[in-house]
């Protein structure tokens, strides 16, 4: 696994990582390093390190389980009440899902993953094809609560934020967070219309965030919070 500020080996030698990224949907994931001297280089992970084959086994420990080979997408049984959920939708009981020995069917959990899921990923094509391969003939089964994302900045801030605003009052920070969204997902729509691609809209985004945020508590939050 790539460890940021420790040297890893490139096809150039010993350099530092400083950013790991998928520079459109499905593309494969690139490292950004620097060498000795400063100077930036990118390469492919695969070719700096077997990061494909680690996050690929923490996929599969995660539950995610591959379910599109055309867009590489990856879906996890996302509830402990699964079988309640599919029966009810499929106008069964969850005893239908059991075989005579008492054994559950083994394609349920990819049926689920499949028609039901609503947790997934899309994974560039060696990754997809690790997981694949990991699962083998193995069917998925529920394996706790979905992991936390990393790569979201609108959930990363509002998850910071938030026990702050609550401060003023549950009632308002539903209004702060829905203005917050709004605000900038018109920023959004701007830089697309302007022919921005994606990795320069995120980074945009994020540098507008404290603006987006300031806005929307300036709107809502105008009473001295509760002490």
């Amino acid at each position: 696994m790539i460890e940021f500020g420790k040297p890893i080996k490139t096809p150039l030698g010993e350099m530092h990582a400083y950013e790991v990224e998928m520079k459109e949907s499905g593309a494969p994931y690139v490292v950004k390093c620097t060498d000795r001297s400063g100077l930036k280089h990118e390469f492919l992970l695969t070719q700096v390190d077997d990061w494909n084959k680690t996050l690929a086994q923490e996929l599969v420990d995660q539950g995610y389980y591959p379910v599109s080979n055309s867009y590489r997408m990856l879906h996890r049984i996302d509830r402990a009440d699964w079988l309640q959920h599919m029966a009810r939708h499929m106008n069964l009981t969850v005893a239908d899902f059991y075989k005579h020995d008492g054994t559950l069917g083994e394609r349920w959990g990819e049926h689920y993953c499949r028609v039901h899921s609503k947790d997934g990923k899309t994974v560039d094509q060696e990754t997809y094809q690790a997981v694949k391969k990991l699962w083998g003939s193995r069917t998925p089964t529920y394996v706790g609560a979905a992991p936390a994302t990393k790569t979201d900045p609108l959930a990363a801030a509002e998850a910071s934020h938030k026990a702050h605003w609550l401060a003023f009052g549950v009632d308002t920070w539903p209004k702060v967070a829905e203005e917050f969204g709004r605000v900038l997902r018109e920023y959004n729509d701007d830089l697309r219309k302007q022919g921005m691609r994606f990795t320069a809209r995120k980074e945009h985004l994020q540098r507008y965030l404290p603006i987006a945020l300031r806005h929307a508590v300036e709107m809502f939050l105008t009473v001295t919070p509760k002490v």
